[in-house]
């Protein structure tokens, strides 16, 4: 078999195919490798052998090594800048707008004298080429590989890597996938050719049929982009509060941060109590144990991600353990609001629970602007700030359990304040504290178990089939209502005077 270059495929040696070999990143080949020696005969090879060939001129050398690299003038089918080799591992400063060409090679190296005018032994026939590339990703050196397979072939792999300074993310650029033979000239591929799989053939486009000859050899190539790398996504489980809400259920609400690009699925809370794991979109659900004991409760939040994935974060502070006792005392501080009055007036309301013998001695306000802690029994009271800023005010529930004081505080009774005398303040009633145009401002839903939904939100509707319509009835019947009613009122008057009073 004669190593014979004819005019066409000269231009492409000279200048697409011209490279230095250095470290060859090989793949497998079913023959072994062939040293070709200039004027000396080469062996009859029957059957197609992919890339088998090395010490082929032109600047080929080892064919097995026939994924490289190299700088780009934007037209990866040129024959380059002035001693723009291509080579198999690429080291640059790879900055922000420049551009590099990969190329893959092929060259069947069985006998062209078995080629049979398309029907010898020496035709690869079913030939595809894969082409990877780390597109999207963020890196500072990326890998591109090709894998050259025919149903008559063994199938043959090898890789190129292209350093770069520092983190960056490459980007395809559109339509410069090509793909070359000598009977065909170049031919443009779709985009999807990288990161997908091209059927290549040296007679007809596309056929997958590659005869044996130097002549009959297929070049694709294609066009990569530096991209400033994005910052990498944030998304965080931050906070599983939890709150005896009456018995022996509880409010479970989770807090989570989820930034450049990342965004909250679902929300997964595991009780602790073998019932099985709730997965829903709301950051807020109540569960009720069925018997007193302690339960390890761990919240998890699932992202979505921008590169279609998902993500799952848990932390410590989204595991907490729950002592569920119904006979025990029970002294929670469950809520701080904070109502703005005027200019930087602002009134504080202490919610609390105390039962099964504990008791409300009083409450510690820490205005957190360097003043006195107010000592005091009132649960509500009113505090002017000197001057606007951002301010963490706190409060501090004292209780007298069995004899014993003690002080509670938590996540619910602490707020983050701005005072600001001149921005008009959020009017929806708890919210006064927050400015008029704050993502929270908002009218809440009244409905049990949404009140974390905005009133407007398609979600904040009643379910279907309640009636408020009160049944048609006798004068017996009323006198029975009122005394539901107010048997039911009575017990509510109880209940509400005992909170107003903690």
């Amino acid at each position: 078999m004669k190593l014979s270059f004819k005019k066409g495929f000269m231009s492409i040696a000279s200048g697409l195919l011209s490279a230095v070999a250095l470290l060859t990143i090989a793949g497998s080949a079913s023959a072994a490798p062939v040293y070709y020696v200039p004027g000396e005969p080469l062996p009859s090879i029957p059957n197609p052998v992919f890339n088998t060939y090395t010490n082929v001129p032109y600047g080929i050398g080892d064919e097995s090594d026939f994924v490289r690299l190299r700088p780009s003038d934007g037209d990866p089918t040129a024959a380059g800048q002035a001693n723009a080799l291509w080579t198999d591992q690429l080291d640059e400063t790879c900055a922000v707008g420049s551009k590099y060409d990969v190329r893959t090679y092929l060259h069947n190296g069985a006998d062209d004298d078995l080629n049979d005018n398309g029907n010898g032994s020496a035709v690869a026939h079913g030939t595809k080429i894969a082409l990877s590339a780390p597109i999207n990703t963020t890196s500072n050196g990326f890998t591109f590989s090709s894998t050259i397979s025919a149903d008559n072939a063994a199938t043959v792999n090898d890789s190129g890597r292209l350093n770069c300074a520092g983190n960056v993310q490459l980007k395809l650029v559109a339509n410069t996938v090509k793909v070359y033979t000598r009977n065909l000239g170049w031919n443009g591929l779709s985009d999807g050719a990288v990161n997908g799989t091209t059927s290549v053939g040296s007679h007809v486009l596309g056929s997958g049929d590659v005869w044996g000859c130097w002549d009959e050899r297929i070049v694709v190539v294609y066009t990569v982009v530096v991209e400033e790398a994005p910052e990498p996504p944030v998304y965080t489980c931050d906070l599983l509060a939890i709150s005896l809400v009456s018995d022996r259920k509880y409010n479970f609400t989770a807090s989570a941060t989820g930034q450049n690009g990342a965004t909250v699925k679902e929300y997964r809370y595991d009780f602790g109590d073998d019932s099985e794991v709730v997965v829903i979109s709301d950051d807020s659900v109540e569960h009720t144990y069925a018997a007193d004991g302690t339960y390890n409760a761990v919240m998890s939040v699932v992202f979505n991600l921008p590169n279609g994935q998902t993500a799952t974060a848990t932390s410590d502070a989204c595991a907490k353990t729950v002592t569920v006792d119904t006979e025990s005392p029970i002294y929670i501080c469950d809520e701080l609001k904070i109502k703005f009055v005027k200019n930087r007036t602002y009134r504080f309301e202490v919610l609390a629970t105390a039962e099964n013998g504990a008791t409300i001695k009083g409450y510690e306000y820490n205005f957190a602007d360097g003043s006195d802690v107010l000592v005091t029994d009132k649960n509500s009271v009113e505090h002017s700030y000197a001057k606007d800023g951002k301010y963490a005010p706190t409060v501090k529930v004292v209780f007298d359990v069995n004899g014993e004081e003690k002080k509670v505080s938590g996540d619910n009774c602490s707020q983050n304040l701005t005072v600001d005398a001149e921005k008009p303040m959020c009017e929806v009633p708890g919210k006064e504290h927050l400015p008029k145009g704050d993502k929270n401002c908002y009218a809440p839903c009244e409905l049990p178990n949404k009140t974390h939904l905005p009133k407007n939100s398609p979600d904040c509707k009643e379910v279907k089939g309640v009636t408020t319509t009160l049944p048609a009835t006798g004068a017996g019947s009323i006198a029975g209502i009122m005394a539901g009613v107010t048997a039911a009122g009575t017990a509510l008057h109880r209940k509400m005077s005992l909170r107003r009073n903690k």
